[in-house]
């Protein structure tokens, strides 16, 4: 999940895309959401993960999220993703 906080005293509107290694973009289905958010408000933006059975616990890589909104753009820290 990303979250989007607006410290402006204007709405926002924009695009949130997931960034993560080329191998696992199957693994995380749709990869660009939509967002808006008035001010003071903060959108929560959710992204599915499949994991396919035959893959190994312990395996990772990591995701970020990259905020595009007005012109402006922004990245979150890593994340890392481990299978369970």
């Amino acid at each position: 999940m990303a979250e989007v906080s607006n410290g402006t005293a204007a709405p926002i509107r924009g695009e949130c895309q997931l960034i993560s290694p080329h191998g696992s973009w199957p693994l995380l289905g749709a990869a660009a959401h939509g967002f808006a958010a008035g001010p003071g408000e903060t959108a929560r933006l959710r992204f599915a993960v499949t994991v396919p059975g035959e893959a190994r616990p312990g395996s990772h890589w990591w995701a970020l999220a990259k905020l595009m909104y007005f012109g402006q753009l922004r990245y979150s820290e890593c994340a890392r993703i481990e299978v369970g």
